[in-house]
């Protein structure tokens, strides 16, 4: 396993720095990220005690276990044995069919953990007798073992010569009933990991399963739990060992077999870090102490560990648990006393050898930089804290609350002076002091202002100045210039293939090429992703025509190579060109180039087009006509929804989907095709997404025998608020979410396929039915099609309108068909127009079917007027 057992997510992370103020033991190391504050964990120094989890507001702090290799190896054929923690009660509800389900993976047995709690309370009192030991330090939690083993290094004698619950059940299993398996732990704990990779566990537990990435795993693998049937445990304890996961629960075992013992119980961060320090304290000054110290890091023990969801109340766990313990200790006999109690539990474990169960521990502390405040003078110079009171400031803006501890993690390299708030105010002050000594400085954030970070060519801002320059105003002489706007072809296929590093790569690669091709003169720039621009002075049409194709062809020259791999890439781009002639200003330049550019997409892709005459600026106007039809219909409501029915086999109809008409001011019905392309160009889509979900929530509201498809944009995808709507909207009508589907075309899938899977996932989470629209056509492989859980392929028309008589469709069809069934995805075939087609899709076991032959796309109200049964 990784040695990264805590993860940060770089760019989540907003560097607020509290995840250190948070850290008992300043575990987490500063770093500039692209400038920017960042914050991650230092493994060395890191006890795994989960705080900076459950302190980050920003989702940037996960944790990693061994929940996938063990699904993984049980699907492999493994032998395993599961070990359950007592808690597994209280935080997997259906935990008995969660049982069931790992006994259905072929799990070969399951046994309680509480079955090694017994044990490990029986060696304690044994070794406390037989060794002398005045004071222990139980050692159930292993977040206490690391904090110790790394910095309380006094403390090791003190720490039970015994292993925890969980390592006693392995020995158990492995010594005593010559158990083979490989042993997996449903663990509620990050830290268990540590203690499972000891070197004194001997590798007899394999995995570290915690009830978090289970759930996580079971909801990502769409798991029911309630198609399993219940399964118990193989084995459990003989004494109340399952209350070891609450606070006070190992008290409750001692006290049960030695009333008289003195054990202190302390748990939460909070307490048993300062507690530990008054217990070295006592020590050192010959004070008594506490036969057995119960200590926790966790507030509510093992039952709210630190890799639990921790849904559940302490006052319902205790409930719950009280009656557990009851009906265990009734189970002894109403009139056993404790000494009998404690005889039968002797005799118990009469054959077991004390010696393996012993635990040997590690002093650890030598890993740890130590550094002498001595050592601060230079750091603290640095940080202008020249003075003791400078030096006492002892804020929190940078997590430590301490400057002196500040300061030697910037000694130590695990922090950045800039992370330092007085420090940056004493910055701008000096700054300010010396401003004219910063007029080289000033240039250079012009550079940087002005400038692609990446490429180190001119950006948009250095374009827009550029053109206002190179244009003239109040002036007859004539000038004829070029703007040409560039756009790479499906790069962002690159990135997620790649990586965004090998896609800046190549981007880099790519400038360099248009510059070599370029003549001296010729101003290029980046407007930024994946777009570039060119403005060439001096040239007409025809000649700017002619260096855009030799850029084209200086991409197709030669593929582009990435670090790291032996593929090499090729890559189009899409070119648009406008003249500047001094009579358009800069942003209407954008404008027309941007037009172009798109001209030159929908016609195909590595190709140029221009605008030059009347006729291409009047597609520009018809355009702008066309957005105030948008913004009006959106505004007025004037859309309106035809439904179309998607039919079974049998004739029935299974749902009805909604297409899309928008009525112009004469009540006209205008076409998606007429007005959507120019809604996505000008981010018009998200809106009219809107409109139609509200609309067709608002039909299923008042017809809730109806089902309804909806068809979702691509553009829209990059809209994390219209998913946000969607969902509440959906939630606060109270309709049924099976009732409403929605579908995506499979090139908007391929084209934005990570955020594809994201909405999928997200609506089929609220419970809605999801369709592939116009598959076939697209470039969607069966990796990618495996991602998106979808329930419909709907097969694209072009391979139905002639199924009846040509064979090479029909043989087409049949493979999608049965590719979609062995992924348990449904088939929908478009484009049914005569009996004809509608027979052969019968034939081939299509699922459904939609086409003017089975319904034309019709009004709600002339629906209603029909005599046919509605949709389930």
């Amino acid at each position: 396993m990784s040695l990264e057992i805590l993860i940060t997510n770089k760019e989540l992370c907003v560097g607020c720095n509290k995840c250190i103020a948070k850290c008992p033991v300043k575990a987490n190391v500063a770093f500039l990220f692209n400038g920017e504050n960042r914050v991650k964990v230092d493994h060395l120094k890191c006890i795994h005690c989960g705080a900076c989890i459950d302190i980050c507001d920003h989702h940037a702090r996960d944790f990693a276990d061994d929940t996938e290799r063990f699904f993984s190896d049980l699907k492999l054929g493994h032998d395993i044995t599961v070990i359950a923690a007592p808690s597994i009660r209280f935080n997997i509800s259906e935990y008995t069919r969660l049982f069931g389900y790992l006994k259905s993976l072929h799990v070969t047995r399951i046994y309680d953990v509480s079955l090694g709690a017994d044990i490990t309370t029986w060696a304690y009192l044994k070794a406390i007798e037989e060794q002398k030991l005045e004071s222990i330090i139980a050692q159930p939690c292993p977040v206490i073992v690391n904090y110790i083993q790394k910095y309380r290094p006094e403390l090791i004698w003190n720490l039970a010569p015994i292993h925890s619950p969980m390592m006693c059940t392995a020995i158990y299993l492995k010594k005593y009933l010559k158990n083979h398996d490989r042993i997996a732990f449903l663990s509620p704990c990050i830290g268990k990991i540590d203690e499972i990779k000891e070197k004194n566990t001997q590798g007899f537990i394999e995995y570290n399963v915690t009830y978090k990435k289970i759930e996580s795993y079971l909801r990502d693998n769409q798991i029911e739990l309630f198609n399993y049937p219940e399964s118990d445990y193989d084995e459990v304890g003989y004494g109340i060992g399952l209350t070891y996961s609450r606070p006070g629960g190992l008290s409750e075992n001692v006290e049960l077999y030695k009333p008289d013992a003195w054990v202190r119980q302390i748990e939460g961060p909070e307490r048993v870090y300062r507690y530990l320090d008054e217990y070295s304290l006592r020590i050192a000054e010959h004070k008594p102490l506490p036969l057995i110290l119960d200590i926790l890091n966790c507030q509510k023990g093992c039952n709210g560990g630190t890799a639990t969801c921790n849904k559940i109340s302490v006052d319902d766990v205790d409930f719950k648990m009280n009656a557990l313990k009851k009906e265990k200790v009734q189970s002894y006999g109403p009139s056993r006393q404790e000494s009998e109690i404690l005889a039968v539990y002797e005799l118990l474990y009469k054959d077991f050898r004390l010696e393996d169960f012993a635990r040997i521990y590690e002093d650890k502390s030598g890993v740890l930089k130590v550094h002498s405040f001595s050592d601060l003078e230079e750091i603290f110079t640095q940080l202008h804290k020249t003075t003791e009171a400078s030096r006492n400031v002892n804020c929190f803006a940078c997590g430590f609350g301490n400057c002196r501890e500040f300061a030697n993690a910037v000694l130590q390299g695990t922090n950045h002076i800039s992370n330092c708030i007085d420090y940056n105010r004493k910055e701008l002050v000096c700054e300010k002091e010396h401003l004219s000594q910063t007029n080289r400085k000033i240039k250079q954030l012009h550079y940087l202002a002005t400038h692609d970070f990446l490429t180190d060519i001119p950006n948009r801002y250095y374009l827009e100045e550029y053109l206002n320059k190179l244009i003239p105003t109040n002036s007859d002489k004539p000038m004829e210039s070029a703007l040409l706007f560039i756009d790479i072809d499906n790069f962002k296929v690159v990135n997620d293939s790649f990586g965004h590093s090998s896609g800046d790569e190549i981007l880099l690669k790519v400038s360099q090429r248009f510059k070599m091709q370029l003549e001296e003169g010729a101003f290029l720039a980046r407007l930024g992703g994946d777009e570039f621009a060119v403005v060439l002075k001096n040239v007409d049409m025809e000649k700017a025509s002619i260096v855009a194709h030799q850029l084209l062809q200086a991409l197709g020259i030669e593929d582009f190579k990435v670090e790291g791999h032996e593929i090499g890439i090729k890559l189009t781009a899409s070119i648009g060109i406008t003249k500047i002639d001094g009579t358009l200003d800069t942003q209407t330049l954008f404008s027309y180039a941007d037009v172009a550019l798109y001209t030159a997409k929908e016609e195909g892709k590595n190709r140029v087009s221009s605008i030059q005459s009347n006729v291409d600026i009047e597609k520009l106007l018809q355009a702008n006509q066309t957005i105030f039809l948008i913004n009006t219909a959106l505004r007025e409501d004037r859309f309106t929804l035809f439904l179309q029915p998607v039919v079974k086999m049998d004739g029935t109809i299974a749902h009805y989907e909604a297409l899309l008409r928008m009525l112009d001011p004469q009540g006209e019905l205008i076409f998606p095709n007429d007005f959507l392309p120019v809604a996505e160009r000008f981010g018009l889509v998200s809106q009219i997404d809107r409109w139609v979900v509200n609309a067709a929530v608002q039909i299923l509201t008042e017809h809730e025998e109806l089902s309804l498809f909806v068809n979702l944009s691509a553009s829209s995808f990059a809209d994390e608020e219209l998913l946000k709507f969607i969902e509440a909207r959906i939630t606060e009508s109270h309709v049924a979410p099976s009732k409403i589907g929605f579908e995506i075309t499979e090139t908007a899938a391929i084209k934005d396929l990570e955020q594809a899977e994201l909405w999928i996932q997200r609506l089929k989470h609220v419970g809605c039915k999801f369709a592939l629209d116009d598959f076939g056509v697209g470039f969607l492989t069966f990796t990618h099609l495996q991602r998106l859980p979808v329930d419909y392929l709907k097969i694209d028309g072009s391979f139905i309108r002639n199924l009846d008589v040509d064979s090479i469709n029909k043989a087409l069809v049949q493979a999608i068909n049965t590719v979609a069934h062995a992924l348990n995805k449904a088939t929908i075939a478009e484009y049914v127009e005569n009996e004809g087609i509608w027979d052969v899709l019968r034939d081939l076991k299509i699922d459904f079917g939609q086409g003017y032959y089975l319904g034309r796309p019709t009004t709600l109200k002339k629906l209603s007027e029909r005599t046919c049964s509605w949709g389930t």
